[in-house]
């Protein structure tokens, strides 16, 4: 059983209890307790007590975990997974995501981290601005904040296992007009005016405009352009992005700083910039930072260049994510493309097809050098004289189209005509040269 007795030191002028008791492995472990002698036998008790219930299972880790402040939780998370080499910007935006929760819950202890809390929680998030994605990302931090709560004993089970992301699609993003653009840089006041210039002629995103430095920009070179760093793109890798003449025009008028002090040192936050959207006459609903570089991506499509060299100006993977997620073409731009669309011109005469209201003289039909009708037409006649001209039209037509078939495989065609006694509209007669017989086609 437990024991409480009295040491004292000698360079103490007050002398503290001690006591021992069994843990829950059954060994001793001995404490320092307090100077009151009631006290420290109470503190005895309760650890003993304690310890007898972990051997029985009454008390376990997670029950201890649940007595823990919340925030002591998140700490230590965010403590271990930077003891994983967790990259910076990682860490920032984890930790910044569940204290931000926390916060709108008002959660205190791990127990308040339920379903019903969590999906309030995401209510309050889509309220207050953020997307469908937002709202994923947050959503999925807090189940891995869970996950690694089992791991770590702290909780029995992951209680937000059972809460799915969202199917709601994104809004998609939309690029600024030409009129949108020249008003915000007109309104917007220095120096966010010049950011906001250099975004939509480089289509560099705010992370890569926030890390830009003096010493990036190589303004000596024969065709002046942006030495991008590995650790200053969203796929890590160093690039090359030439400057757009305006903007070489606009450095070279400004006074650089040090090469390793940064072009913005300070950026606008979301709300600064739909204020400057909104004195632009701009929705600010409609548009974010990001738009800028959808404006860059669509008017570079509009010049006139390649899918392939906007692909590369804009560093992405794929054309598909290009010309489908970053181009917006109006009905203004596909218009203007139809206007140059040839009309296809004929190489060749025209024949008109149907009756004829002035039938030329078998004569004449019989000593074409050309047919370019597959069968010999002639115009029905409306009493029997001319039936049998047609006839003997057909017949002498025949030897002639037998010569002509020869060297091209169209069938010579002659109308019979009779000035005297043929009548439009009442039906053609053709005599088919393959197959050697006369048809009557009304």
């Amino acid at each position: 059983m437990a024991s409480l007795f009295k040491i004292k030191a000698r360079n103490q002028k007050l002398t503290n209890w001690r006591g021992k008791y069994r843990d829950e492995h059954g060994r001793w472990t001995k404490v320092t307790l307090y100077t009151d002698r009631a006290a420290s036998l109470e503190e005895l008790r309760r650890l003993q007590r304690q310890a007898d219930q972990r051997r029985a299972g009454i008390l376990t880790p997670e029950t201890d975990a649940a007595t823990k402040p919340l925030e002591d939780h998140i700490d230590d998370y965010v403590a271990d997974c930077k003891r994983q080499d967790f990259d910076a910007k990682h860490l920032y935006m984890l930790e910044s995501m569940l204290q931000r929760a926390v916060a709108f819950g008002k959660w205190t202890r791990l127990s308040d981290i339920q379903p019903d809390k969590v999906r309030v929680v995401l209510g309050l998030l889509d309220k207050a601005g953020a997307g469908p994605a937002t709202c994923n990302y947050y959503l999925a931090r807090l189940k891995s904040f869970c996950n690694w709560c089992v791991k770590q004993r702290r909780m029995v089970a992951n209680p937000l296992a059972c809460l799915e992301k969202t199917k709601a699609s994104p809004k998609g993003r939309r690029a600024f007009s030409n009129d949108q653009i020249a008003t915000l840089l007109a309104t917007a006041p220095e120096p966010r005016a010049t950011l906001y210039r250099f975004a939509v002629l480089s289509g560099l995103r705010r992370g890569e405009l926030a890390a830009l430095r003096w010493g990036d920009l190589r303004m000596d070179a024969a065709r002046p352009f942006i030495q991008l760093r590995a650790e200053q793109t969203k796929n890590g890798k160093a690039d090359v992005l030439p400057l757009h003449p305006a903007l070489q025009a606009a450095l070279k008028a400004t006074m650089p700083g040090h090469p390793d002090a940064k072009v913005f040192p300070v950026m606008p936050t979301i709300k600064c910039f739909r204020k400057d959207l909104t004195a632009a006459g701009i929705d600010a609903k409609a548009y974010d930072f990001h738009c800028l570089r959808h404006t860059f991506c669509t008017m570079v499509v509009k010049s006139g260049c390649s899918l392939k060299e906007a692909q590369q100006l804009m560093r992405h993977s794929t054309v598909e994510l290009t010309s489908r997620v970053y181009t917006h073409l109006g009905i203004t731009d596909i218009a203007g493309a139809l206007d140059n669309v040839p009309l296809p011109a004929l190489s060749g005469p025209v024949l008109k097809t149907g009756t004829m209201d002035n039938p030329e003289c078998v004569d004449q039909m019989c000593d074409q050098t050309t047919l370019t009708m597959p069968h010999h037409a002639a115009q029905q006649c409306t009493n029997d004289d001319a039936l049998s001209a047609a006839r003997t039209l057909d017949g002498a037509c025949d030897k002639q189209a037998g010569n002509l078939s020869k060297s091209t495989d169209l069938h010579g065609a002659s109308q019979a005509c009779n000035d005297n006694t043929c009548t439009a509209g009442d039906g053609i007669r053709t005599h088919d040269v393959q197959l050697g017989k006369l048809a009557f086609y009304r």
